[in-house]
């Protein structure tokens, strides 16, 4: 039996095409700034591994194939030289050299160092599928006190790519099929993407430019020559706080706006509680109106899992999707002295 489908419909799913290139789509977009940012990479003072699935859920009326899946692997690594002024770099051999640790934490001084991330993500709906490979590098510059001036850039590659299968689209004038039928059902892309952030152990402030230059490599553009202008303008900002004189909770608040010409202007805003650095609730919501409830667990000393389930709000958007799934999971290495995540 053929099964209809429409691919306007599955780019609402999707979010919208600016969602494509990086991974703002996901709502735990704060766990992984390098990917809308370049300027974030490195950002942390170890090697960050994490790898995430997002999944929909769909009302009764439409046909459980059309269900969007999302994943992503990504990697995220600080190259810098020991901290002049940390206590185990000077630090005589001792017995018990854990002791040192808490000290080592603590530690806030900023040092210059290099950032370089990789990033793998793909989605898939009913026929349409998008593969993004992207690699980014960033420079950290420590400017005054504890503020440290980043600046990166990135590259990817993009394959947008219809399946052949059992389908019958809706409408042979669909954009999106028009589009990738004309090129035997598969688009290349390359970009270029350039962020810079401003930041300090609590606050952050980042801006980014994506696809600053955008050159399609296969496809009727690619014949054509032709070059993509499609800015997509990007400003993140966070603070952190302890309400108390313990420390034992930390607030966090956050946001995310992207500007393009497209979709206009969308925003995430979103607010975390931590316990103990330990378990991390909190709440968002997206300027598509959709509610993000957010559950965060430190599983050891090196292994993190966060959960979110995104509830949509928008009428019209719900004839699509009713909400979605996503699952994080992350993985620190070259972590000696165990220092905390800036970004819960």
């Amino acid at each position: 039996m053929k099964k209809y489908i429409s691919l306007l419909a599955l780019a609402i799913l999707m979010c919208g095409p600016a969602a494509a290139q990086k991974l703002s789509h996901f709502g735990q977009y704060h766990l992984m700034p390098h990917t809308l940012n370049p300027a974030f990479t490195g950002i942390e003072d170890y090697l960050d591994l994490k790898a995430g699935f997002r999944f929909s859920t769909l009302p009764a009326s439409l046909d459980e194939t059309q269900v969007p899946n999302n994943y992503f692997l990504a990697a995220n690594h600080s190259i810098h030289a020991p901290e002049k002024g940390n206590p185990a770099a000077n630090a005589l051999r001792i017995s018990d050299p854990s002791s040192l640790i808490p000290a080592i934490q603590e530690s806030t001084k900023p040092r210059p160092r290099h950032g370089v991330g990789l990033t793998f993500a793909r989605r898939e709906v009913g026929i349409y599928e998008n593969t993004l490979a992207l690699a980014s590098y960033a420079y950290h510059q420590p400017l005054f006190g504890n503020w440290v001036g980043a600046l990166g850039i990135s590259s990817g590659w993009t394959q947008e790519r219809i399946r052949p299968g059992d389908f019958i689209v809706i409408d042979g004038s669909d954009p999106i099929f028009m589009g990738l039928s004309t090129n035997g059902g598969t688009f290349n892309t390359l970009d270029l993407n350039a962020g810079l952030t401003l930041y300090n152990p609590n606050v952050y402030v980042g801006y980014a430019m994506n696809q600053i230059a955008s050159g399609a490599i296969s496809g009727s553009a690619a014949d054509q020559g032709s070059v993509i202008s499609y800015i997509t303008h990007t400003i993140q900002g966070g603070v952190q706080f302890s309400p108390n004189n313990t420390g034992d909770y930390q607030l966090q608040l956050s946001g995310v706006a992207n500007i393009n010409p497209d979709l206009g202007l969308t925003y995430v805003a979103a607010g975390k509680v931590q316990y103990q650095e330990l378990i991390t609730l909190g709440l968002g919501y997206r300027s598509e109106q959709a509610i993000t409830g957010y559950l965060g667990l430190v599983l050891g000393a090196r292994l993190t899992a966060g959960y979110s389930y995104d509830y949509i709000l928008n009428g019209s958007i719900r004839e699509y999707t009713t909400g979605a799934h996503e699952i994080i999971l992350g993985y620190r290495l070259l972590n000696k002295f165990l220092k905390p995540t800036n970004f819960w």
